[in-house]
């Protein structure tokens, strides 16, 4: 939710349990928490494809490296702004 739809993620975790899951009943204020730590423990990103190699190679944006640094906070992205851009045509 780059787009700041979500004030923070326990919010998102809440909200993407009861519209994606349907439950009979929502989440105890523990369950979200839990999802947030774990989600927080992931960090992945594709570092390479079979048919363009290293995504990092020659200049490239796309690895795990060049997506690290980029610059991250709440709110980043007011007002619906599409968050990615990086490849547009």
């Amino acid at each position: 939710m780059w787009d700041g739809r979500e004030p923070n993620l326990v919010t998102q975790a809440s909200n993407a349990t009861l519209a994606h899951t349907e439950p009979s009943h929502p989440p105890t204020n523990a369950q979200p928490k839990q999802i947030v730590m774990f989600e927080s423990l992931l960090f992945t990103a594709q570092s390479a494809d079979n048919l363009a190699g290293n995504l990092g190679a020659q200049g490239g944006r796309g690895s795990p490296i060049f997506l690290a640094l980029q610059p991250f906070y709440p709110g980043i992205n007011p007002n619906g702004t599409n968050v990615f851009d990086l490849y547009a045509k």
